[in-house]
């Protein structure tokens, strides 16, 4: 892994991933209103409508109940060909779990592996609007390759 104090949306790579929630709105779009989720909503008009079909799809597939966040656990997943999403949280409005962390890191470690060739880049997860320290979170996503380029945002080096 990498990290890099940098925009995440000026690099390059073949793959970009935001942190996300288990919430759909009213539209049934993922509720995306903060931070890289909101920059994605920028960059791939509609990706919340996406994102909110496959949690919609997801909930039938696992018994979960997208009426209830809690049931929802789909770690990371490619929602796109260059666009994917890292779950760290059940509801927008709690903080950061420190289990969908290590589930959605364990997932994009293994797919990051698999795909060693595909540069990956992801806002550095939990640390924001997830309220988690950094020093907990850099244990767990200390795993990823070096394929996968963390970024923050509004730090200077």
């Amino acid at each position: 892994m990498k990290i890099s104090i940098s925009d995440m949306w000026a690099a390059r790579p073949d793959i970009w991933v935001v942190t996300t929630n288990a919430v759909l709105d009213h539209h049934n779009a993922l509720v995306m209103g903060k931070g890289a989720a909101l920059g994605a909503k920028r960059q791939f008009p509609n990706v919340e409508y996406a994102c909110g079909w496959f949690l919609r799809w997801w909930a039938e597939c696992t018994a979960g109940s997208i009426n209830n966040p809690e049931s929802l656990e789909y770690g990371f997943r490619l929602i796109m060909p260059r666009f994917g999403i890292f779950q760290v949280k059940y509801a927008w409005k709690e903080p950061a779990a420190l289990d969908l962390l290590m589930h959605s890191t364990a997932m994009l470690a293994y797919y990051a592996r698999e795909h060693s060739w595909q540069q990956i880049a992801m806002n550095y997860p939990g640390i924001g609007a997830g309220g988690l320290d950094e020093a907990e979170v850099e244990k767990i996503v200390c795993e990823l390759p070096d394929n996968v380029t963390l970024y923050k945002l509004g730090e200077t080096p």
